[in-house]
């Protein structure tokens, strides 16, 4: 008698546990589900490349160095930025497969290769977080565990639910999102003050070679990424975006030489890779730079039209 007694307390007991937490748990699946429904950069990007792929002619690949670098509309051929801050060339890679059978029309991929690009992969940086919005918003697979990809698991629940109440407030009021890129993709700085001497110091340092187990998994990326778009007679244009003063003296001399003989390389064995080295360009002031490695919204203006000039005069000799 005394088991069954047991048995029906620990039962009740288990039921208002169950209870108690199936109200938490709706709630959890209720934000995991809005937090992923405010529009985002990675998303946007994801629905203009389903519905323009087949049209762009010119596209914009890297990391922040593109994103903050380049904006499309200063390309006369119909181009976007598809680049976002700390994306490898792995995953670069991914969205061009992604959209492999929607590459009509395209004549040019860009890519930085700049200080770090051979040395970092996003799933290992600093900025590791940032994986999910791949498989969450770009609906590339991903070889993560399942919870690896929660907002909520991934984030401060605080952060998150603010970025809930922005929404709502903005949408409420104006009809606005979170969506901080141009139509283009263009990332766009907003206007602040930064001691660029100080600023490129700390960048060329951060940025600076630990070690060597990602060079050659990247290289041969690089090389996945132009096999492929030799197929789709596609030119790989890899360039070096300038720098301030400060980041290049202080940066390590060897370690670039390794990645512009890399460049060079690639564009010597291949005849769809060409490769241009904006770091040592005299044009570029102070005055071009948001900090010390990235361009601001006038320098950004002024490389654009280089590459586009590049993208022209390669076009021109093409015809």
């Amino acid at each position: 008698m005394s088991y069954f007694v047991s048995l029906f307390f620990m039962n009740k007991f288990l039921l208002k546990i169950l209870l108690f937490v199936l109200p938490v748990l709706t709630l959890l699946l209720l934000l995991e589900i809005s937090i992923k429904s405010l529009p985002n950069n990675y998303s946007y990007k994801k629905r203009y490349l389903d519905s323009n792929s087949n049209t762009i002619k010119v596209l914009f690949l890297g990391n922040s160095h593109a994103y903050y670098g380049i904006n499309p509309s200063y390309i006369h051929e119909n181009s976007f930025n598809a680049s976002y801050v700390s994306q490898s060339i792995n995953y670069d890679y991914k969205i061009l497969q992604k959209y492999r059978d929607n590459w009509k029309n395209l004549a040019f991929v860009c890519i930085p290769l700049d200080y770090s690009t051979l040395y970092n992969r996003l799933e290992y940086g600093s900025e590791n977080f940032r994986k999910k919005n791949y498989a969450n918003y770009f609906e590339i697979p991903s070889t993560d565990f399942f919870w690896k990809n929660i907002e909520l698991v991934n984030g401060k629940i605080s952060e998150n639910c603010l970025r809930l109440y922005r929404a709502y407030k903005k949408r409420k009021k104006s009809g606005m999102n979170d969506i901080s890129c141009s139509k283009l993709g263009w990332g766009k700085w907003a206007k602040t003050k930064i001691d660029i001497n100080i600023a490129g110091k700390i960048a060329a340092l951060r940025q600076q070679l630990n070690s060597n187990n990602f060079l050659n998994k990247n290289v041969a990326d690089f090389k996945d990424v132009i096999s492929f778009l030799k197929l789709n007679n596609t030119q790989l244009v890899l360039y070096t975006p300038p720098a301030c003063k400060a980041y290049i003296q202080s940066f390590d001399a060897d370690q670039f030489e390794i990645i512009r003989n890399i460049g060079l390389d690639l564009a010597k064995n291949n005849s769809n890779v060409t490769y241009f080295d904006f770091m040592p360009d005299s044009s570029f002031s102070e005055n071009d730079f948001h900090d010390g490695d990235h361009l601001c919204i006038e320098g950004a203006q002024k490389l654009s039209k280089k590459i586009d000039s590049v993208l022209n005069e390669m076009l021109s000799k093409k015809n």
